[in-house]
């Protein structure tokens, strides 16, 4: 297998240096990867990921590929903020949230465009009818 090619180091052109001598470029204009992990949520989501693989299969959730599926992530999401929002603690509702939020958007990547409107009528009635 040949070595994979890679482009040439990228450089602002600013440094940043260390008391040992040590130069580097500089993080302007860098996403700070490393701040995800600030605060309690991210590993409360590898736990409710790893509950999920327990009980249905790592990934399973990105066997999703339809408006159908989406639409059920999006459901979930909200009733969990709710859920979370009005205080109840019978499960991590907060991680809830997030892993559907996360395959709502994994699916509407995946079919190249918003799968749902970014705006939704209440009550339904509304959107489902114009002739009032």
């Amino acid at each position: 297998m040949p070595d994979k090619e890679f482009g040439e180091i990228q450089d602002s052109g600013e440094r940043q240096s260390f008391d040992s001598g040590m130069q580097r470029d500089t993080n302007k204009g860098k996403v700070l990867w490393h701040l995800i992990m600030d605060g309690p949520l991210i590993p409360r989501y590898a736990e409710h990921l790893t509950k999920g693989a327990e009980k249905y299969d790592a990934r399973n959730w990105m066997k999703a590929d339809s408006p159908e599926e989406a639409e059920r992530f999006r459901e979930s999401a909200f009733r969990h903020f709710m859920l979370w929002y009005q205080g109840h603690t019978d499960e991590d509702h907060a991680a809830g949230v997030v892993f559907n939020m996360n395959g709502a958007e994994f699916v509407a990547d995946l079919l190249g465009d918003p799968p749902l409107p970014r705006f939704v009528f209440w009550p339904p009635i509304l959107a489902e009818s114009e002739d009032g």
